[in-house]
C-alpha cells in the first residue's frame, strides 16, 4: 500500500476491525494490517464511499455506522 509522499508500506494481513462510534460500535472490513507503522491511518473517501459518515471536530473525527 501507497501512503504519504508515496512510500510503499507492505501489507501483512487483511481482516476486520470494530470501532467505536458516537453511536456505539461499526465492524470495518478488508482492514489492512501493516507492520512497521506506529499510527492508525483512515481512508475518509473509503469510508464514506461505504456508507459511513464522518465528521471533523476539533481534535476529534467521529464515525457515524451506515446509515
Amino acid at each position: 500500500m501507497t501512503i504519504v509522499k508515496g512510500v510503499t508500506v507492505p501489507t501483512e494481513a487483511v481482516g476486520n476491525m470494530s470501532c467505536q462510534t458516537g453511536h456505539g460500535y461499526v465492524t470495518l472490513t478488508g482492514v489492512s494490517h501493516m507492520l512497521g507503522l506506529n499510527r492508525t491511518l483512515m481512508s475518509v473517501p473509503e469510508l464514506t464511499s461505504n456508507g459511513f459518515t464522518i465528521t471533523m471536530v476539533i481534535d476529534k473525527c467521529m464515525i457515524s455506522g451506515k446509515q
